[in-house]
Parts: C-alpha cells; sequence; structure tokens
C-alpha cells in the first residue's frame, strides 16, 4: 500500500492506521486539534426539527414533567410521534422514531410505534431529568369498546441512564388487578441504523408468565411444564347462571338451556370449554416450546360427544384432562395441537381437539413431534397373494402362532403412530404400535395379533402406507346423497355480527388473552384491531346448526368440528 513504511504489517494495522490520520487531519481542520470541541449527541441520526404541537393536542408543562391529553380528534400517527420523540436526540426518539429495532440477531420492525400510537381519551406524562426524558407514563384507552377505568395506567417506559436499558411495561387490568408484562430494551447509541436492541433472553418466558397470571390468577408462578405430561383442570360445577350467561353472550336462545322449560337444563356443547379451558391451555406454556405467546392464534377448535354420553347439564361436577398430541413446524409457523376430554364421574364425556398457531418463522425441530391415532383400516385379502404381502412385513405378530389370515376373511387394523422430526421431511425417530381383529360371527371384534415398528431417520411410515395402499379407512365422514342443509330459511337469516366487546365472552370462558379487548396488545401483536374470539364465532355458528340440522333439539348433535 502506498505510503506503508511497516514490512509485512497486517490489513488490519495498516487500515486502523489510515482511519486514524483520516481522523486527526479532519480535527485538525474543523477543530484546530480541540478534542473538546467537538459537539457531542447522543446518536448519528438526522437533527430533529422543530414542529407545533398538533391539532387536537393539549400540552401542559409542570416543572420537569410535560403531559399530553387528546380531544376526539386524533393527530396523525407520525405527526404524534414526532411531538413525543422532542425536539432532541435521545434515547426517547431512538425508541418511538426507529422504523426498525434489533432483536437477537434479527431485525424486525418496531412494534412499538403501534404500541405509543395516538387514541381518544389517553393522558400522556413524561417526566424529564435534567432536560433529559427519564419515563414515559400512558393512562386510559385500555379497552377498544366501552368503559373502562379513566386513570388506569396503562403502558409505563422507564430508562436507565447508567445502563442505558429501557424498560416497557404494557398493563392489563383482570378482576381489579393490574398485571404488568415487561419488555425489555438497550439504547446503543454508537449503533446509528438501528439504536434500539430488544433483549431476547427469556423474552418469551416473561410473556409466558405474563399470560400465565392473567389465566391462572395473578399471585400464580408459571410451573415447569413438560410436553409429554397431561394437564389436569380444576373441579367445575356447572351453574345455571353461567349456562344463561354463555347463552346470552353467543346468543343462542335454544329451549334446551333455560330453566323455564327444563329439568334439568342443559349445557351446549360448546360449553366444554368453560369447563377444560384451564386444561387444554397448559398446552402452549412448555419452555420446549419457545413461541411468543403475543403472536398466538387460536386457530381450530372442535367438540365431540363420547359414544353414549349424554349432554352436560346444570348441576354437573365435571373435570378436564388434555395432552399434546402434536408439535409441528409449519410454513405459517409453529402449530401447537391438543385433544382432551370433560369428565362427569369419571367417565369421558366430551372430546375437545383445540390447535394454535405461533405466527412466524421456527427452525427449531428437536422438540416437534405428532402422535396420530389412525382410522381403522379394513385389509380384504382376494388371494393368497394379498395374505403374502402381509405375511412378508416384520412389524406384525399373531396373538396365536398357528392363526393364518384366509382368503375372503379381512382384517381390521387400529394403529397409532409417534414421529419426531428431524426436519421438515425426515423423521429423527417413528414409533408405530397397534392391534389386529377379526369380525366373528357376532360381528364383534377379536383381536388376532399385534403391530409395532420402529425406526431412525426414515422418511415415511411403512406401516400406515401399506394400509393405505390395500385397506381403507373405516369411519370416516361421508358426504351426504342430497345437497345437504340450507342454513338459511326464509323468515329468518344466518348473518350475525360479532361483539362491540369481547368482554362477556372473555369472562364466561376464561380467556383472558389481552388481544381480544386491549387495544395496546392488539396493537403491539400486529392485528388490525382487538379480535373476536375464535370460539365465540365458533358456537354462534354452532346455534344454526342446532336450529337447522338437529331441529333445535341439541342432543342430535354429536360433533362440530
Amino acid at each position: 500500500m502506498k505510503w506503508s513504511t511497516v514490512k509485512d504489517e497486517p490489513v488490519r494495522d495498516i487500515l486502523g492506521g489510515a482511519n486514524k490520520t483520516l481522523i486527526e487531519r479532519l480535527l485538525q481542520r474543523k477543530y484546530n486539534g480541540d478534542v473538546s470541541s467537538v459537539p457531542v449527541i447522543d446518536y448519528l441520526a438526522p437533527a430533529p426539527t422543530s414542529i407545533p404541537v398538533p391539532a387536537g393536542v393539549s400540552r401542559t408543562v409542570s416543572g420537569e414533567q410535560v403531559t399530553y391529553e387528546f380531544s376526539d380528534k386524533l393527530p396523525e400517527t407520525g405527526a404524534w410521534l414526532e411531538t413525543l420523540a422532542g425536539p432532541e436526540l435521545s434515547w426517547l426518539r431512538a425508541l418511538v422514531t426507529s422504523k426498525t429495532i434489533v432483536r437477537g440477531s434479527s431485525y424486525v420492525d418496531n412494534g412499538l410505534q403501534r404500541l405509543l400510537a395516538p387514541r381518544r381519551g389517553q393522558k400522556i406524562v413524561v417526566s424529564y431529568s435534567n432536560g433529559i426524558p427519564a419515563s414515559v407514563t400512558i393512562y386510559g384507552a385500555a379497552r377498544s369498546y366501552g368503559p373502562h377505568i379513566d386513570d388506569f395506567k396503562a403502558v409505563e417506559i422507564k430508562y436507565d441512564a447508567s445502563s442505558k436499558k429501557i424498560d416497557v411495561i404494557v398493563f392489563e387490568e383482570r378482576s381489579g388487578v393490574s398485571v404488568p408484562l415487561t419488555l425489555q430494551f438497550v439504547f446503543k447509541p454508537s449503533q446509528g441504523f438501528a439504536p434500539i436492541h430488544e433483549v431476547a433472553t427469556d423474552r418469551n418466558k416473561r410473556i409466558k408468565e405474563f399470560y400465565w397470571k392473567l389465566w391462572y390468577g395473578d399471585n400464580e408462578t408459571l410451573p415447569a411444564i413438560d410436553l409429554n405430561e397431561t394437564f389436569v383442570g380444576p373441579e367445575v360445577t356447572i351453574k345455571q347462571e353461567d349456562v344463561e350467561q354463555f347463552c346470552t353472550v353467543v346468543k343462542n336462545q335454544g329451549e334446551a338451556y333455560t330453566s323455564a322449560r327444563n329439568k334439568p337444563v342443559q349445557a351446549p356443547m360448546d360449553f366444554a370449554i368453560v369447563t377444560g379451558w384451564k386444561a387444554i391451555m397448559k398446552s402452549i406454556f412448555p419452555s420446549a416450546i419457545d413461541g411468543d405467546l403475543l403472536r398466538l392464534v387460536h386457530l381450530s377448535n372442535g367438540f365431540r360427544m363420547v359414544e353414549g354420553a349424554k349432554p352436560l347439564q346444570v348441576g354437573d361436577v365435571c373435570k378436564a384432562e388434555a395432552k399434546i398430541v402434536s408439535v409441528i413446524n409449519a410454513n405459517e409457523g409453529k402449530i401447537v395441537k391438543v385433544k382432551g376430554h370433560v369428565y362427569r364421574k369419571g367417565e369421558r364425556v366430551i372430546e375437545v381437539v383445540s390447535a394454535f398457531l405461533y405466527r412466524g418463522t421456527f427452525t427449531d425441530y428437536e422438540n416437534t413431534f405428532e402422535i396420530t391415532e389412525e382410522p381403522d383400516y379394513l385389509v380384504p385379502f382376494d388371494n393368497a397373494a394379498a395374505i403374502g404381502v402381509l405375511e412378508s412385513k416384520e412389524w406384525h405378530d399373531w396373538d396365536d402362532e398357528s392363526f393364518s389370515p384366509s382368503v375372503g376373511t379381512p382384517l381390521i387394523f387400529r394403529i397409532r403412530s409417534r414421529i419426531s422430526f428431524k426436519d421438515k421431511t425426515t423423521y429423527r425417530e417413528l414409533k408405530v404400535e397397534g392391534e389386529i381383529f377379526i369380525r366373528n360371527q357376532l360381528k364383534v371384534l377379536e383381536k388376532v395379533g399385534s403391530v409395532e415398528f420402529s425406526d431412525t431417520n426414515c422418511l415415511g411410515n411403512p406401516v400406515l402406507a401399506y394400509l393405505q395402499r390395500h385397506g381403507t379407512p373405516q369411519g370416516l365422514s361421508t358426504p351426504l346423497a342430497n345437497d345437504g342443509y340450507s342454513l338459511a330459511k326464509g323468515d329468518s337469516t344466518t348473518t350475525f355480527t360479532a361483539p362491540l366487546t369481547n368482554e362477556p365472552y372473555s369472562k364466561i370462558s376464561g380467556d383472558f388473552n389481552p388481544i381480544h379487548i386491549n387495544p395496546y396488545f392488539s396493537d403491539f401483536a400486529s392485528l388490525p384491531a382487538t379480535i373476536t374470539h375464535g370460539l365465540w364465532s365458533s358456537a354462534a355458528t354452532r346455534r344454526y346448526v342446532e336450529t337447522v340440522v338437529a331441529r333445535s333439539n341439541p342432543e342430535r348433535v354429536l360433533a362440530c368440528v
């Protein structure tokens, strides 16, 4: 390199020397070599321009506190964030105006801009220390519709100048108690492009602890939960007032659920979620499922009456158990599926299957798995060659060594599979077990054999592949021979409107997820607004099936999936 004076000088030293020389020349040219005269700013960014307080915003100064309040006319979000950021480069300006923040090793959109958007009824207090912002506190507007606590502290932002740490605390009110969610950030002014870094360590754990308190009690602590354990809910007695409240909220006016006409009073099939909620929701809390609960979506829910069981009734004492049956990394995110049962007097009454989606991209396959109970497969044997194909398989054993399949007599296979994933297409481990039956002269199934297979690093399930190729699944739903039912009648409509507020359903169901009622949380979660519970939509839809298909006889509805 030109001007180099050292033999075999490392490139790092060469470039460092050139950089140092340029700095010295710039310092001499601009500031006569005096370092103390170089102006100091908090971080590298364009100098803020002075803008007036937006219309519709009142500003009051008292000592080192500035208070903003909104009228019915809200300012444009960008103009308000500029006002909140203040006229100087500071941690607060970086926090509210940065389009991008760093989370772990990723650059993500700054969700705090949505969190801090202007809302009707808000009051914002900015506290200063020696002219530097120290904290921001936001009061009010914690509900998307209807009255709430006027002076409720919804958001608090605190800055520690010594460590440059920023705590953003978002509060949700549950039964008169304020439950905090703490998000942690660090201000790194040397990184001008993205000076705000979110602390990713234990972030998802902190969010889970917040949700655990919302759903299980503000004094409760998140326990260690294993992926493979059975979750047990509390004992619940079905009360008349709870059934009536549930039916009012989901607008189900079925006569079977009213005390004026029936003794005893039935509970809708959807009421199973009230009795089973705490058992089912434990499935999203294992530490092995490292997902952001703020990005959780209740993907689907299904109910099925256990064969021979009678519907739930007022006065029943119920308990629920649930177990995770799959954790899968899909294109749309991580899907957790849980299967549970509501018990009455120790007997299963209703099966509940729920699926939850963590939105995002996941590559952690070490804790992904799927447990599947396949439908019964009927395998016919039309000739000796078909029997030979089965006998060549090493994954089955006959209970009686003298038994052998015969031509013309089909076998019924009932198998269960457990798959652990290595990646999207490869199984790390596969285990299949099951039973083989024959139907006797009385049409009763008799066990004649068993199935057992295991393999590692495989691409498919050979047992299931054989059954799908040679057999026919039994008990599956089949389309109706006619055109089915029309849920629309000439004297009624099947159109319904989602509720203006989701609080009533939150209270009766136990689902206190704040994305349904608190706009701060729904905005931070990148949702268009507070969203209606999927279970409310399911219950509101199912009532038409009861009315039209079952002719207002809800006990005829055996499943809703």
